[in-house]
């Protein structure tokens, strides 16, 4: 029998996708688009998250807000 898979060459292998973590600001950014009523779904396209990353911030809600009130204002230089 065949083998399924073609071994991966060096020429042919697709780097892997880097892990990306939303900031602070971009989780702000989102949590406001859901309370503006937007879905989940469409944020999630609009940032290029999972749905569930996206739902992860909304339960986590109080804890980013507090978060960002006890650091630096946005004004600071």
């Amino acid at each position: 029998m065949a083998p399924k898979r073609k071994p991966a060459t060096s020429s042919g292998a697709q780097p892997k996708k880097q892990q990306s973590v939303p900031t602070l600001e971009e989780k702000l950014d989102v949590l406001d688009l859901l309370k503006g009523g937007m879905s989940v779904a469409s944020v999630a396209r609009k940032y290029g998250h999972n749905e569930s990353s996206i739902r992860a911030i909304k339960i986590r809600e109080t804890e980013i807000r507090q978060a960002v009130a006890s650091s630096a204002p946005r004004t600071a230089k």
